[in-house]
């Protein structure tokens, strides 16, 4: 594969071919509603970080979706990019306490509103 370099108005980006960048956005981009599926147990019966990590991004885009908001809402009110609410739905990736503080805010208030 060819990666280029490219700097325009002072900044830097990087070009691959169309069919590397097609391959790679299908990879990183879950559209299903399905929760995120979380592996069994270990054999003794105990759970990991990714158990966790999984059944956090589960809990939090239901959540989302029974408030109403979408994806773009939530990150523009936790101050965060719309890509990190994607990994964090996706399990990619475990929030640090100041954003998980915001978000479940968040999610409160809006759930509050719904309710009522």
């Amino acid at each position: 594969m060819v990666i280029r370099n490219v700097t325009l108005d002072g900044k830097e980006y990087v070009l691959i071919p169309r069919k590397h960048w097609e391959r790679m956005s299908r990879k990183s981009a879950v559209t299903s509603d399905e929760p995120v599926q979380i592996p069994p147990a270990s054999r003794d019966g105990s759970f990991s970080l990714e158990h966790v990590r999984i059944s956090l991004a589960n809990k939090m885009s239901a959540r989302r979706k029974a408030a109403g908001l979408t994806q773009a809402q939530l990150a523009k009110q936790a101050r965060v990019r719309v890509e990190t609410i994607s990994r964090l739905e996706n399990g990619l990736h475990m929030p640090g306490i100041g954003t998980f503080s915001r978000i479940d805010r968040i999610l409160n208030r809006a759930a509050k509103k719904t309710a009522a």
